[in-house]
């Protein structure tokens, strides 16, 4: 038994180290000649960073067999630049930081930039050295310059790695320069990479390993204090690490569809991983009461829920029988689900969340404005409505044709595809809402959108919107 341990940690081991040290390498031949054509356009040195990305980040977790990664909450990056402050674990957390779809440069210690290859590479790309002994002003002037430009920031408040499961106490520097620049500052839990790599050896190699990146929700930072900024951002980070994990989330929407075979339940596993949909579901509903899947297909986004810890009960709407039949077989004994139509379906009333992820984009503008009104006077006063649209523009071009084509094979009803990036659906529920906000909701090229807002508490129930 030993033996076989022995090759295997070795099989790890060799496996790790060939995609790190090939990446690097590649990285080096690849980014450095072509960040140097670019400089006379590109002094934020932004192609460094897209192909350290495609390369340290995408490539060298695709080359270890034994890695995968997920990420949630990527919509929470804003336009200008973010302070991201996150949790440290491994070498390998700035790889998966890397795989960002946004720009950022990492701080650090003045001695990590002064070891060989890597600390040249953090250099070259314009990464930020912190030193003790530097000019506070004009850092802080540098850095918010690089926000302003939409740049991120990426912080290690700890100062070091830790073990993955505990924080170390968190030092102040992040919460200064956030309430000096005024930035956006988003706690960022990493988990898994200390299991990837942990501290001290790359031979400790612990199997196989599924890194997840979680962006959590932005801290206020107008009237805050350093002290309550860092408590605050401490508390989402610690929550995050107790919370559940998407990986075994999907993983147990594979066991509960297992039973309709293989095909389905390898669906119900892929869907829900690749799609940050269900997990941003799970952020902005009620963890209790009824929630209304308007177009619910084969119930995963109550599979899920349950998954994650949610002990709602689903009224689930769908026009095809075959999948409204497997939701109907995996439900739970309070969930319903109904063959209809949702234009003409009745609606319970009282909901604490409708959500219709992928149904009013196959409507007509006029059918999916009379629907919309339909959904929000199904919510209870205080209830959430979520939404999603394909993107507008380039962005959606990727999500509007793959719509398109599962219309014209019969996948989906519908008489064609009407997106607006969420735009003309905002519109319509701002009289009908509070909080209405449009989100990025984009995974690889499918480019999405989320629309979401809250039935005010003065709300008549029944009615059409806020009193």
């Amino acid at each position: 038994m030993e033996r076989r341990v022995s090759v295997w940690r070795r099989v790890l081991w060799l496996t790790e180290a060939f995609a790190f040290c090939s990446t690097t390498l590649l990285t080096l031949l690849v980014a450095v000649p072509l960040q140097l054509l670019a400089l006379p356009w590109d002094p934020d040195r932004r192609v460094s960073n897209l192909l350290a990305g495609a390369i340290w980040g995408r490539l060298h977790f695709f080359l270890n067999p034994f890695f995968s990664t997920t990420w949630t909450g990527v919509e929470r990056l804003s336009v200008r630049g973010s302070i991201l402050v996150v949790n440290h674990q491994s070498l390998l957390d700035i790889p998966l930081l890397l795989m960002l779809p946004t720009q950022l440069r990492v701080t650090a210690r003045p001695g990590v930039f002064r070891m060989p290859v890597y600390g040249w590479m953090a250099a070259f790309g314009g990464h930020v050295a912190i030193d003790p002994e530097a000019d506070v002003d004009g850092l802080v002037a540098r850095i918010g310059g690089l926000l302003d430009r939409g740049i991120s920031i990426v912080v290690f408040p700890e100062g070091t790695r830790g073990d993955g499961k505990t924080l170390r106490p968190f030092k102040r520097g992040a919460f200064e320069l956030a309430i000096r620049t005024g930035a956006q500052l988003v706690p960022v839990c990493l988990r898994g990479t200390a299991d990837g790599m942990p501290v001290g050896s790359v031979g400790g190699l612990r199997g196989r390993c599924h890194m997840r990146a979680h962006i959590l929700p932005p801290v206020r930072v107008v009237d805050a204090t350093r002290r309550s900024l860092a408590r605050a951002t401490r508390e989402a980070i610690e929550a995050c690490l107790l919370g559940p994990d998407p990986f075994e989330v999907s993983e147990g929407c594979f066991r509960r569809y297992r039973r309709l075979g293989r095909w389905a339940a390898g669906f119900a596993q892929w869907k829900t991983r690749l799609d940050p949909a269900y997990w941003a579901a799970w952020e902005r509903l009620p963890r209790t009461g009824l929630v209304l899947d308007v177009g619910a297909g084969e119930g995963l986004l109550a599979s899920y829920l349950r998954g994650c810890g949610s002990t709602v009960t689903t009224w689930g709407v769908d026009v095809d029988a075959a999948r409204i039949g497997r939701a109907q077989a995996v439900c739970e004994a309070d969930d319903t689900y109904v063959i209809g139509d949702a234009r003409t379906a009745e609606f319970p009333g009282g909901a604490a969340a409708v959500v219709a992820l992928d149904v009013l984009h196959y409507l007509p503008e006029p059918e999916q404005e009379r629907l919309l009104v339909k959904m929000v006077a199904a919510l209870a006063p205080g209830g959430v409505l979520l939404v999603r649209d394909p993107a507008a523009g380039s962005a959606g071009l990727v999500s509007r044709t793959l719509e398109r084509l599962a219309v014209a094979v019969g996948r989906h009803e519908g008489a064609g595809v009407n997106a607006g990036g969420g735009e003309r659906l905002a519109e319509v529920l701002r009289p009908l809402l509070d909080d209405v906000r449009i989100e990025d909701a984009s995974a690889g090229p499918l480019g999405n959108v989320f629309v979401s807002g809250r039935r005010g508490a003065g709300a008549q129930p029944g009615g059409p919107g806020p009193a």
